[in-house]
């Protein structure tokens, strides 16, 4: 559990100017060639580092099976290559290839690829052989990083169009699953990476959680919950024990479910917009709101690019290039202030 050491990481100034992530992927971090022992005293680790904590970790001190797709992995081979010459691999700690937990033909963080076209067929072939011999893993971690976008980069893909390809790979698991076997047993938590910071219409700091299980009764829970929650729900339906505090304490989402199962399965949706992967998405042009600035920034890497520069790009390409963009609330955090804001 990282979730109450994020302000270190999204200090004040641009991405590239801040601190490292001293809290994620302390193998490649500290430039070792595979994680060591866990909880080992003689490896000097930041303050911030996660040694027992992540959530595969617990699954597999407790005899929990687990598969990755596409957290914490790099590609030696392009995602564009056939599946089955596909390469990607980890050094994180459990999620090594050769511990059998990352599916090594998914292709890793690249918005080069489609999660519709790429991503979600990959790990729908996996899922098929798992309901094939009843071997699926209890816990599933699943990554489609369209979301992030390009930005209003000339000549790239909308947000709407990257936001649509996202959607779609979602929508089809979800169909998949439900359409399956293991429909009854299953729960799906959705949320955003870093919440992606995204405005919204009521309050520029909240965050996407989904929750999709027959056992969820719909609607909207008003309790705070956080991602801390997320994490602890998940670990009480898998026998986990709490990693910190924060998800032994923190609220549960036990309000969302019901007592009875609706085992009515969906049915994935067509997306008003041309999703990116397909022909005939749409594409920024040279014109579009912040394009000058967006050309800039580096997308080659999940959250690179300046955050609230970003934001408003997004916001604009969407509201028009004469629209406000509400600002997230950062006041409360120590020492933070809005500094990346480039409006050209």
């Amino acid at each position: 559990m990282i979730d109450k050491t994020w302000p270190i990481n999204y200090s004040p100034g641009l991405r590239g100017e801040q601190r490292a992530y001293d809290f994620d992927d302390v193998p490649l971090a500290l430039q070792f060639p595979s994680e060591p022992l866990a909880s080992d005293p003689s490896i000097a680790r930041p303050a911030a580092a996660t040694t027992t904590g992540y959530l595969w970790d617990d699954a597999y001190d407790h005899h929990v099976s687990f598969r990755d797709y596409g957290e914490y992995t790099s590609a030696s081979t392009p995602c564009s290559d056939p599946p089955e010459e596909r390469r990607n691999a980890s050094d994180v700690t459990r999620l090594r290839t050769e511990f059998g937990t990352v599916d090594p033909r998914y292709p890793s963080y690249s918005l080069q690829c489609a999660d519709h076209t790429t991503r979600e067929p990959e790990w729908e072939r996996e899922f098929r052989a798992f309901e094939r011999d009843d071997t699926l893993p209890a816990l599933s971690i699943v990554r489609f990083p369209s979301d992030h976008t390009r930005g209003t980069t000339s000549g790239a893909a909308t947000p709407q169009a990257y936001v649509a390809d996202n959607d779609v790979a979602l929508g089809r698991l979800v169909d998949v699953v439900s359409h399956s076997r293991f429909w009854r047993s299953t729960a799906i938590f959705v949320t955003e990476d870093d919440a992606q910071d995204g405005p919204d219409h009521v309050d520029a700091h909240r965050t996407i959680a989904l929750l999709i299980s027959p056992w969820v009764h719909g609607g909207v829970d008003r309790t705070h919950l956080d991602t801390g929650s997320m994490i602890a729900t998940i670990e009480d339906i898998l026998g986990l024990p709490p990693m910190s505090l924060t998800d032994r304490r923190v609220a549960r989402m036990w309000g969302l479910f019901g007592r009875t199962p609706d085992l009515r399965p969906y049915d994935a949706l067509a997306p008003a917009v041309v999703p990116f992967g397909d022909a005939g998405a749409p594409v920024n042009g040279p014109e579009a709101p912040m394009a000058v600035a967006s050309a800039g920034w580096d997308f080659s890497r999940e959250d690179a690019a300046p955050e609230v520069a970003l934001n408003r790009a997004i916001w604009k390409s969407v509201k028009g290039a004469g629209s406000r963009m509400p600002l997230p609330r950062h006041d409360r955090i120590v020492g933070s202030r809005v500094t990346d804001e480039v409006d050209r």
